[in-house]
């Protein structure tokens, strides 16, 4: 969810050495263990998120998204990269709904057909703050991909960078693993058509 219609966050591919380390279970097992005295409320589950290119502002990278949730809601979702990178961009969130075929149905009527569909199974970590913005860790892993991500949300940057190090840190020791940066979103690493994306990584090592 944004914060004030904007969002700050990073997305990060747990490695192990040069390969991605897939052990899902293993990795949210850690991090709800070492947040279980901060958590505010932990959420987990299925999702499918329909995407549309965002075209009124071609200069700029974005899209519109239905997100379908196992309880049969839906939110509608527009982002865009304003500042151009995903860190720090703009998000509208509506929602929810209940008739994610009739969200789809609309969204097709608007926009034509949708560009595809990213299923993730997924586990939320919102943690207790003074903020009204409650900071997020996220694990989830992409149906078809045997990445796992690990992604930090929260209302200011340093907030991110300071979990994100804590986050590293408790994996690192943990596994021995590290988090590697990836500066695309998943509409551009997943959805064929995605328009404005970078085909080369820019990464960095974290832990």
């Amino acid at each position: 969810m944004g914060y004030k219609n904007r969002e700050i966050e990073v997305k990060m591919v747990v490695m192990a050495g040069e390969k991605p380390y897939n052990h899902i279970a293993g990795i949210n097992n850690v991090i709800s263990k070492h947040f279980s005295k901060s958590r505010f409320k932990y959420i987990e589950g299925f999702s499918a998120d329909t995407y549309w290119n965002k075209i009124n502002n071609p200069h700029k990278i974005g899209f519109f998204r239905v997100r379908e949730m196992e309880d049969g809601t839906c939110q509608l979702t527009v982002k865009e990269q304003d500042k151009g990178n995903n860190y720090d961009r703009v998000e509208i969130d509506v929602g929810s709904y209940d008739s994610p075929k009739q969200a789809i149905l609309l969204m097709t009527q608007l926009l034509g057909p949708n560009l595809g569909v990213i299923k993730k199974k997924y586990y939320v970590h919102v943690l207790d703050s003074d903020h009204e913005e409650k900071p997020t860790v996220s694990v989830y892993q992409i149906k078809g991909d045997n990445r796992v991500f690990v992604e930090i949300e929260a209302h200011s940057s340093k907030e991110v960078e300071r979990l994100r190090a804590e986050v590293a840190e408790v994996l690192q020791w943990s596994f021995g693993v590290y988090l590697e940066v990836e500066t695309n979103s998943l509409f551009s690493i997943f959805i064929k058509g995605a328009k404005g994306v970078k085909k080369t990584r820019k990464v960095k090592k974290i832990g």
